[in-house]
């Protein structure tokens, strides 16, 4: 009996290895596939200007990496007592303005250095809709809540978003000293409802075939069907939060399993267990943390790290 529609996942030419250097820009989804990696001590980089759902903005980001001092070719802007920049996430601003400029500096500076030996650069993009600013003209990655007739809404065409993606391709080669690093493209399976499911499944078409047009043309450029995983084979409701539109964990942990099966270099198998033991042991809150038992156990914790650390000086399982 099949309960469900599996989804084909490609072969790939390369597998995610501890030395690797990994950056991932795009959606929250990214986010949540990047910390599985970081907490099993891959060598990660998520969002140098946090969340971003669109090419053209994650362009912008890496020019500002390549060069800090294209900040000011957008303003920061002052609302509701704090400085925002309307290429960075919210999570950034700050009450003080030149704290959030040192902020900003200080998260491309150490982009750069990351992406000068990046191996492996995960892109997922979440939508082909764009805001750009009416004061600038140029497109931003949040508009921080600002009155709406300060942007004019667009929608990126198939050949904009690819030639945005070619641009990222380039942009990232230009600053890496690795010979040809692996791109992997993914899409968000996260809904963007605010302008209806009809214009989300556009947004993302559009976004899927310029990865597609991409992959096609370029060998170190491939594609993980996150977005189809979730919405073919987990597609009842139950794989969907209280919202409706975001992945519950137990989705997130499906894909990022057939990430795993798929990606990661079976011959650290052993290593990520050990890793991922550590990891959870450190997670355990005892009733009684003063007992015998739980000091030893403590003690093998340490130890089970200290071996860790010697055998292998470079992970960071902090």
């Amino acid at each position: 009996m099949k309960l469900l529609t599996p989804v084909k996942v490609p072969n790939f030419p390369f597998r995610i290895r501890y030395d690797d250097k990994i950056i991932s820009i795009g959606s929250c989804f990214s986010v949540h596939i990047t910390q599985k990696l970081a907490q099993l001590a891959y060598n990660t980089l998520q969002n140098p200007s946090g969340i971003t759902y669109n090419a053209a903005s994650m362009v912008r980001t890496l020019k500002m990496v390549n060069n800090p001092d294209s900040l000011h070719q957008s303003p920061i802007k002052y609302q509701q007592g704090l400085y925002s920049h309307p290429d960075f996430h919210g999570s950034f601003n700050h009450p003080d303005k030149n704290k959030l400029e040192m902020n900003l500096r200080n998260n491309l500076s150490h982009a750069q250095k990351f992406l000068n030996n990046a191996s492996k650069v995960m892109i997922t993009l979440g939508t082909s809709a764009v805001f750009r600013c009416l004061e600038t003209g140029l497109i931003v990655n949040n508009c921080h809540k600002r009155p709406l007739d300060h942007f004019q809404k667009e929608v990126l065409t198939v050949s904009d978003t690819t030639a945005h993606l070619i641009q990222i391709i380039e942009l990232i080669e230009e600053m890496s000293e690795i010979q040809q690093a692996e791109f992997l493209f993914t899409l968000s399976p996260i809904r963007h409802t605010r302008n209806g499911l009809i214009a989300d499944r556009k947004s993302k078409a559009i976004a899927l075939l310029a990865i597609h047009e991409l992959v096609t043309q370029m060998e170190n450029c491939h594609y993980f069907p996150a977005y189809e995983i979730q919405t073919d084979e987990l597609r009842d409701y139950r794989f969907y939060g209280s919202d409706l539109l975001h992945p519950t964990p137990l989705a997130i942990d499906y894909i990022y399993q057939r990430f795993s099966e798929n990606l990661l270099d079976p011959d650290d198998a052993t290593l990520r267990s050990r890793v991922d033991s550590i990891q959870k042991r450190r997670k355990h809150r005892p009733l009684f943390p003063d007992t015998a038992e739980h000091q030893e156990f403590l003690s093998r914790l340490r130890q089970d790290e200290a071996e860790l650390k010697e055998k292998h000086p470079y992970l960071d399982i902090e």
